[in-house]
């Protein structure tokens, strides 16, 4: 594996950067039903897909989601109205913007 100059200070790393320079990821913290996406919301995201069969961004129809249109942590609940239908790859891009 090639030696790379780290970014931030030049010194020699097998990636971008040194140990001491590498970017903190924050793990989540909570679970996926303490972040609302318990088994009710399981339910009403299969629900608003079988409504809507399509991407609402890109009008895709294999590999969709149900998205949080306002998200549960800025006051989001499970209920239908608050769902949106996506493909994956919108979704991503979305993240957590409404």
């Amino acid at each position: 594996m090639p030696l790379l100059a780290c970014l931030t200070c030049k010194a020699l790393t097998s990636s971008s950067y040194c140990p001491a320079h590498a970017p903190k990821r924050k793990p989540h913290t909570r679970s996926a039903s303490q972040r609302g996406y318990n088994s009710a919301w399981q339910r009403t995201s299969k629900a608003a897909i079988a409504e809507q069969p399509w991407c609402s961004y890109c009008g895709k129809t294999t590999d969709l989601t149900g998205d949080h249109i306002l998200p549960r942590a800025a006051g989001g609940t499970n209920d239908r109205a608050n769902v949106s239908v996506l493909c994956r790859g919108c979704n991503g891009r979305k993240k957590d913007r409404t």
